[in-house]
């Protein structure tokens, strides 16, 4: 009777929901493990950029498609030069941020740790801290996808990494004002290039300011 008494004991513990918990906390663990070696990685990836330049495609929907090409140095010079189908800059020159139409000759500056570039032109680059939130991060077939949500703004900003031959970023995806998503594609990648400093050289008149 009591050699029954410990196999049903066994058998309990075994298959109760305690045991099944404990499985499920491994996987857990597991999963987060997985997920932390993601976040080092794309890290990684990133703080080790210094530079990066690319064509770009920017895509909003019920909008012409913008060209143009993009320039990085970091941690705090960029360049978002628009080509078509208006010719207009986003410029950090390392101190101030500034958006130039050229048509129209009118200049505004910017806070200079805003938005994406806010994000692109800090010192050290992560995913998660006091001036962002990682909501998620994913591996989407040979793409690896963040979703972060910049705090103290109501969007969202993903960055899109190619996994192979090496990490590389080759999208960013954010909303704008009318919560339209915004898909800026890059292609003809270039990364740890020396620019020539002229490229992020700007300075508006003094009288419109």
């Amino acid at each position: 009777m009591k050699t029954k008494v410990n196999y049903l004991l066994l058998f309990t513990l075994l298959f109760s929901p305690l045991a099944a918990s404990s499985e499920e906390q491994i996987k857990v663990v597991e999963k987060n493990k997985q997920q932390a070696a993601l976040i080092t990685k794309v890290e990684d990836y990133l703080n080790d950029i210094t530079s990066f330049q690319a064509s770009f495609e920017q895509v909003i929907p019920g909008q012409p498609i913008s060209t143009g090409m993009f320039y990085l140095q970091r941690p705090r010079q960029f360049l978002w030069q628009y080509n078509v189908p208006h010719a207009q800059k986003l410029v950090s020159n390392g101190k101030h941020l500034y958006f130039y139409d050229e048509e129209s000759e009118q200049v505004t500056q910017l806070p200079l740790n805003s938005g994406i570039g806010g994000l692109l032109t800090a010192k050290k680059l992560q995913l998660q801290n006091d001036k962002v939130a990682l909501k998620s991060l994913t591996e989407e077939g040979a793409f690896i996808k963040a979703v972060l949500s910049p705090k103290g703004e109501d969007h969202m900003v993903s960055f899109v990494f190619h996994k192979q031959p090496a990490l590389q970023l080759v999208k960013l995806i954010t909303t704008d004002e009318l919560g339209s998503e915004i898909h800026v594609g890059f292609s003809q990648i270039k990364e740890k290039i020396v620019i020539d400093q002229d490229v992020f050289a700007f300075e508006p008149d003094a009288d419109e300011f």
